[in-house]
């Protein structure tokens, strides 16, 4: 029997299953005690300007941390990173590294797990999308946990060709929804 197709007005109030993203500004992330970027106000990005960003030096890693709660209706399965940046150079790749770990009411933070991937530059000046990493969050993740994120530029790998400062504007965290709403 043929399922009946559901139309927008019956969806009111009710989140569709499936993938979902949660944009994450660089001014939404704080800094490491050790090793942070540098944060840069108003800056020119892709040809408009008050972009607030963090500059990664080439030389060495350094990161940024911010925390998500997610919602109810994640599935608390894996998530999948992208990095939004800038950089002046026209040729190369950056390497981004992402840590993710979960807790809730009464739970501390367990070790990260971690994610890299390398994103070559579309060109000097231009916005640059990564492709997509997945994570798998340490702890017990579930809907309404806490998550801790960590994430930066891995300059000292050999993976990382570009030798002037990455600027990362944001990221996206796509996750699943396995419900019909937040309840």
């Amino acid at each position: 029997m043929a399922q009946p197709k559901i139309t927008e007005d019956q969806l009111d109030g009710v989140i569709k299953e499936g993938k979902h993203t949660i944009w994450v500004p660089g001014h939404a992330m704080f800094p490491n005690t050790a090793n942070s970027p540098d944060f840069e106000p108003a800056v020119d990005v892709g040809g408009l300007t008050d972009f607030d960003v963090w500059e990664f030096d080439d030389t060495v890693d350094q990161f940024l941390r911010f925390f998500i709660q997610m919602p109810a209706s994640w599935d608390g399965g894996n998530l999948v990173v992208q990095y939004v940046w800038e950089i002046d150079s026209a040729s190369g790749a950056v390497v981004w590294r992402t840590g993710c770990s979960s807790a809730t009411n009464g739970e501390d933070f367990s070790t990260l797990s971690y994610t890299s991937l390398t994103s070559t530059t579309s060109g000097a000046d231009k916005i640059n999308i990564s492709g997509e990493s997945t994570i798998t969050p340490s702890g017990s993740p579930s809907g309404e946990h806490l998550m801790f994120f960590e994430m930066g530029r891995h300059a000292t790998s050999g993976s990382d060709t570009i030798a002037s400062k990455a600027v990362l504007v944001g990221m996206k965290i796509h996750y699943t929804v396995d419900e019909g709403n937040d309840d």
